[in-house]
């Protein structure tokens, strides 16, 4: 049970590491050209990586809705248990 425990806080602190990294790479010239601050560059990173993944939210339910492959075999073929088996 212990080992479970490890690997998933591994895991978290390895995904936040690299969250974390790439948070700053779109910003980084903002700070390097001394356009911004420090601070204000990395509040201005989360908050664009915040309404990027909800805006992804809303575009990949449109884009799961289109390729569904809905309509490519008729819906009596897809149903019966012969075509599920090959």
């Amino acid at each position: 049970m212990l080992i479970p425990i490890l690997l998933f806080i591994a895991a978290c602190f390895l995904a936040y590491s690299n969250g974390a990294n790439d948070n700053f790479k779109g910003v980084a010239t903002l700070f390097g050209s001394k356009t911004t601050s420090y601070s204000r560059a990395i509040w201005w990173a989360t908050a664009t990586t915040f309404i990027g993944s909800v805006c992804s939210i809303f575009l990949a339910a449109g884009l799961i809705a289109k390729f569904s492959g809905k309509g490519l075999v008729p819906d009596t073929l897809v149903t019966s248990p012969r075509f599920c088996l090959r």
